[in-house]
């Protein structure tokens, strides 16, 4: 019996035909431009550029235009927020956070359920959360992390996995505190 090859591509050609799963894929290698650091017509185009649909039958692509896009938001230095205007702490997700700690990047991967996953350049936390913290409470913090909204759980395994590996991951990257400034519109 043949089924249709498990590739999904946006547009095939006419001459796609079905195949088993015992044959080999037909290649669409030529179907569509390659997004990575495509050169159509000369022009070269990056990840951030978008491919869109020129006429329903061709594909075209669109810049987008960044100069006028700051690389932080205003108020925020190297990446990372100098006040609690908009900074839930990361443990409870309930607190406004009180401090910032800033992410080592190359420390920040780790892999939970055998899937890649990657923290966020920072953490802020609360005041309650941060005290915790710091004395090496990590037992009191799961407990925490459990009743959050913003952490997702449902067994032991779950509690190993998704809290406690993540907040290991956090330590480890930890590059240390930095006090943030109360919210300026409160």
């Amino acid at each position: 019996m043949s089924r249709a090859h498990p590739a999904t591509l946006t547009r095939l050609p006419s001459d796609t035909q079905r195949v088993s799963s015992d044959e080999a894929a037909p290649d669409y290698s030529g179907v569509l431009p390659a997004r990575r650091n495509a050169q159509v017509a000369g022009q070269r185009f990056d990840d951030h550029d978008l491919r869109v649909a020129s006429n329903g039958n061709e594909f075209g692509y669109q810049r987008w235009d960044r100069s006028g896009v700051p690389n932080s938001p205003p108020g925020w230095v190297d990446g990372i927020p100098t006040t609690s205007w908009g900074q839930l702490c990361a443990i409870c997700g309930t607190a406004d956070g009180t401090w910032v700690h800033p992410l080592d990047p190359d420390q920040v991967g780790y892999r939970e359920y055998d899937k890649g996953h990657t923290l966020p350049g920072f953490w802020a936390l609360c005041q309650r959360c941060e005290q915790l913290y710091r004395a090496g409470e990590d037992t009191d913090l799961v407990e925490i992390m459990k009743s959050s909204p913003d952490w997702l759980w449902d067994s032991p395994r779950d509690i190993e996995e998704c809290l406690r590996k993540p907040l290991a991951v956090f330590r480890r990257a930890d590059k240390g505190a930095r006090p943030l400034a109360p919210n300026p519109e409160q």
